[in-house]
């Protein structure tokens, strides 16, 4: 299963929109060996390093709220193109406000066409509950990448507020959203063993347990 990554490394905005029109073909072409499965969109970095975008600075790197990559404006834009094709989208959102830009996004795209797009939130580690009532209207789904706690730790460096919102898989379950464990290999193994034993103990690189609530 395959996605197409509209990498704006490559171009502008009107450049990835009309890669878009040219594609061809859509999410479900191809066979039981190879299929295309969604687009991809890069919104913004990691929380460890400070780069993914919060709604709020920082506790450890106070002097930032981190940085998107595409305006909202731009990402809407691309859901809204997707829509037209019956695209469905994945975005990668590690923050709490670019989670937020995607969420927007998706709502827009709706707009412009209602199918089982079955778009999704990739890594979102730091829910905020108001966040999980549109995840479910928009039939929202999560990848989550237990093993990048269990091997990397950064939840050590996040500060208590922050790390009390890490990875809550567990919230997601309860409230009926759908939720995929993936590595994020090769950041990390791609063993999915380790991913399932994270999820399951919540132990990170130390050993430490946070949030046992959420095993």
């Amino acid at each position: 299963r395959l996605m197409f990554f509209l990498d704006k490394s490559a171009g502008d905005i009107d450049y990835l929109l009309k890669k878009l029109d040219e594609m061809g073909v859509v999410t479900g072409f191809g066979d039981d060996m190879v299929r295309l499965n969604a687009v991809k969109l890069w919104l913004d970095g990691v929380p460890a390093m400070g780069t993914a975008y919060m709604r709020e600075p920082y506790e450890h790197m106070p002097e930032t709220c981190g940085m998107m990559v595409f305006t909202p404006e731009e990402v809407t834009a691309i859901c809204e193109r997707a829509a037209k094709y019956y695209w469905q989208v994945g975005i990668h959102a590690c923050g709490d406000k670019s989670v937020d830009v995607a969420l927007e996004a998706f709502r827009a795209a709706g707009r412009v066409r209602e199918y089982d797009a079955r778009h999704y939130i990739i890594h979102n580690p730091l829910l905020y509950p108001d966040q999980l009532p549109l995840m479910k209207e928009l039939n929202v789904s999560v990848t989550q990448q237990p093993t990048i706690a269990l091997q990397m730790g950064e939840q050590s460096i996040l500060g208590e507020k922050t790390v009390n919102r890490y990875s809550l898989t567990k919230e997601y379950f309860n409230n009926g959203i759908i939720v995929g464990g993936s590595t994020d290999f090769p950041v990390v193994t791609c063993n999915p063993f380790l991913g399932m034993y994270a999820a399951i103990t919540r132990y990170d690189s130390k050993g430490i347990v946070y949030r046992p609530d959420q095993k």
